[in-house]
């Protein structure tokens, strides 16, 4: 049973399957919801970006995912739009941050 609902851990544990064409956000958020799931989806493939610090309300989920090494990045809404467009534009998540 998940602590946190909705859950970060279930979302992103259920995308692992599919990872390698996956890009994932955690924005800003409470606690450290995102970083279980998180740790399965990066070794099955995916791509884990983080909002930065200075932009979040609650720097909990994103500062969890830095601190364990799994995101790729830390971006502002403005940066992680940019690779939200980049990678629709190109269809994949391989080459994103």
């Amino acid at each position: 049973e998940a602590l946190y609902k909705p859950s970060g851990d279930v979302l992103f544990d259920s995308a692992a399957g599919f990872a390698g064409e996956t890009l994932a956000l955690v924005l800003t958020g409470m606690g450290e919801d995102g970083l279980i799931g998180g740790r399965r989806f990066v070794a099955s493939g995916g791509r884990l970006l983080s909002q930065h610090e200075d932009s979040c309300v609650v720097f909990g989920m994103p500062k969890a995912v830095e601190d364990s090494g799994l995101s790729r990045a830390r971006l502002d809404p403005k940066g992680l739009a940019s690779v939200l467009t980049c990678v629709t534009e190109h269809g994949s998540a391989r080459d994103a941050a």
